[in-house]
């Protein structure tokens, strides 16, 4: 007597189930003298009957005049005893099934790809969270060294909230591909690779700022704001996809590499389409910047010069101005 392998398999959820029979015939059904009972309120009592077959690996179906039907997998209701295979499947309500032999071929493993133990370890949620108070904290900073006199503790509190739900919404797509993908949200992981992220660029851009300022050249700030820019974009794409897929390192290399490209170039794009567009009457240049650090060093900008030295206007100059004034020269 042969045995058969049952998956059972609830089409709302996925979830599977996996019976082996050695006993026929047998009936299934939601009643408690089944040979499987299926919770499924769209089957009936005694729904289907399967007997062993002439030939081994193959059974004989009916359907005992359910309510709703049985159903082949090119959806063609079953009226009548037939014959199937392994590896066929019947639907019947939300639930399917598919029939196997002990000797029925699976396919071959998919290659597992484990996530860095850095990853687990920031993935954590509470470590995850001290990630984005470290990020408020420094953009806090940031923001406070560059406005100084003008910090408005409001405008600082509804940016950072919408760098939040920025995140929140990168993380929630994330955490629904891997749902999808490999039935594991991995929300927390997501997080706190993009909140690694969010902090790496708040400070690389405040670095590129201060490089920028000190070397007076906007091309050197604009090249490395756009490296980094590049880099944190496909570093975060491709510990996400790691993930949330168990996609083969190369191919997560290439589609990180490829979508961060395309992007930049979209973005360099339209910032030189919309200046040849809209020219900037009131050009802004990195002189200008103002920093706490910036006061303790000797001006490099034109108002910082006259500040310093307007003594030399007021102390020592205005008497040579007074006696030329007298002289009548």
């Amino acid at each position: 007597m042969g045995k058969l392998i049952i998956e059972a398999c609830s089409q709302s959820n996925k979830m599977k189930v996996f019976h082996k029979i050695d006993v026929f015939p047998l009936t299934i059904g939601r009643s408690f003298d089944n040979t499987l009972i299926a919770d499924d309120p769209y089957i009936s009592d005694v729904h289907l009957r399967i007997e062993e077959g002439d030939q081994d690996g193959q059974w004989q179906i009916s359907d005992c005049q359910s309510d709703n039907g049985s159903f082949l997998a090119n959806g063609r209701r079953i009226t009548e005893e037939i014959s199937i295979c392994s590896g066929d499947s019947i639907s019947m309500g939300d639930s399917s099934f598919r029939f196997f032999t002990p000797q029925h071929a699976v396919e071959a493993p998919l290659t597992w790809h484990p996530v860095p133990a850095w990853v687990k370890k920031v993935g954590q949620p509470l470590i995850a969270w001290s990630i984005f108070l470290l990020f408020a904290a420094i953009a806090m900073l940031n923001y406070y060294l560059e406005t100084f006199s003008d910090f408005e503790p409001s405008e600082f509190a509804m940016a950072a909230m919408g760098i939040l739900f920025l995140v929140l919404l990168w993380v929630g797509v994330w955490s629904l591909v891997g749902k999808v993908t490999t039935h594991s949200a991995g929300f927390h992981r997501q997080l706190a690779i993009m909140l690694l992220a969010t902090l790496v660029t708040e400070l690389g851009v405040a670095v590129v700022a201060y490089l920028e300022f000190f070397t007076s050249n906007r091309l050197l700030g604009q090249i490395l704001n756009y490296g980094l820019s590049i880099s944190v974009l496909s570093l975060t794409l491709f510990y996400s996809l790691g993930v949330a897929t168990n996609m083969v390192k190369k191919r997560r290399i290439l589609a990180s590499s490829v979508v961060s490209a395309l992007l930049l170039g979209l973005i360099v794009a339209s910032q030189i389409y919309e200046k040849k567009l809209i020219p900037n009457s009131q050009p802004e240049f990195s002189s200008v910047l103002k920093s706490l650090p910036v006061e303790f060093l000797p001006a490099n900008d034109p108002e910082g010069f006259w500040q310093d030295n307007i003594r030399l206007v007021n102390e020592e100059a205005s008497p040579t101005f007074a006696a030329n004034e007298v002289s009548g020269e």
